[in-house]
């Protein structure tokens, strides 16, 4: 009897490690991720805006089910593209980020599941607020990038009244309306990869092209012969003849000719600035030529003293002229 026990609670215990071995623990990937809100104004129109930061966590189990969600969003992170309303936003009459900086939502239970669309139920807490609320999902297949790294993609879609979480501000308007509705939209697309297997930044960063293309191609066993590709252009890969070796990443030193200018300066204030500079040059310049007449009484200006008190004038300002060519006027 007791050595059943034992069995029965032996396969209890390998049958729950194969489950959380087998489950499929996801991280919200931010570089690729939107969270959205839309909310009617004066009935015909709409302000939204977004939440800029924000993680969070999804795990499957073996076949794919959703068995926990959750999301943490930094209030203070929301942009609707003005600066006034976003501060307005951030203050007591909504979030109130000071006192109540982040929201978050834990999911609880399926409701509804066709496929790979779900209608879930989870707790979501606004300032100190904490309601049942409902979201709709749609999860995506998973889907490897350039690098081998996995994904999926999660879309939502669900609203909220945001007089129940305290975001009571409104203005009346003629009859029954208001200035804002207080049904808010809520929309996003959210990236998610496995935990510690995320897609590095600095992969989006490495150059691309067709000869770039094709070597990834041949990494990945998708092509058996290489061919050489110009750099100039892609429609000439077929007329390429083949090559027995991999191609190798050319670089092509640009000819001095070819260096490209420098833009010219778009600073206002860099040319107000150089205007007065150049007017204190010419003044400089007459200042100069007016001591050179003063110390020689015998100054004409068809003589050589003449000739040195007119260069003292010019030279100032072709002076300030190259110096400010150097700064940011020239190539």
């Amino acid at each position: 009897m007791i050595g059943k026990l034992f069995q029965v609670l032996y396969l209890i215990f390998f049958v729950s490690i194969v489950k959380v071995v087998s489950a499929q623990n996801y991280v919200i990937q931010k570089d690729h991720s939107q969270i959205f809100f839309k909310v009617n104004y004066l009935s015909h129109g709409h302000v939204q805006g977004q939440f800029k930061i924000f993680q969070g966590t999804l795990r499957l189990d073996e076949t794919g089910v959703i068995q926990a969600l959750n999301v943490k969003i930094q209030s203070q992170s929301l942009d609707t593209g003005h600066i006034q309303r976003d501060g307005h936003l951030r203050a007591h009459d909504f979030f109130y980020t000071q006192k109540y900086p982040e929201m978050s939502f834990d999911y609880q239970k399926t409701l509804k599941r066709s496929g790979q669309k779900y209608v879930i139920e989870g707790a979501l807490r606004i300032k100190d607020t904490v309601r049942t609320q409902v979201f709709e999902l749609t999860l995506a297949p998973e889907e490897k990038d350039s690098w081998e790294y996995v994904s999926r993609f999660v879309e939502l879609r669900g609203s909220l009244n945001r007089q129940i979480y305290g975001l009571s501000w409104n203005k009346t308007l003629s009859g029954l309306n208001f200035l804002v509705s207080d049904e808010v939209e809520v929309t996003g697309v959210i990236q998610l990869q496995l935990v510690h297997a995320q897609t590095p930044a600095s992969k989006h960063m490495i150059p691309d092209g067709p000869a770039m293309r094709l070597r990834e191609k041949a990494q990945r066993g998708e092509v058996t012969e290489v061919v050489s590709i110009p750099a100039s252009s892609e429609q000439s890969t077929a007329a390429s003849p083949p090559v027995s070796s991999p191609v190798k990443a050319s670089i092509t030193t640009p000819s001095a000719s070819l260096k490209p200018k420098r833009p010219v300066n778009q600073d206002p204030w860099f040319w107000v600035l150089g205007l007065m500079g150049f007017g204190a040059s010419i003044v400089l310049g007459l200042y100069g030529k007016k001591l050179v007449m003063d110390y020689f009484p015998e100054y004409e200006e068809d003589s050589l003293k003449g000739h040195l008190s007119d260069f003292i004038t010019i030279g100032f300002s072709l002076l300030y002229a190259l110096a400010y060519w150097m700064v940011g006027w020239g190539d």
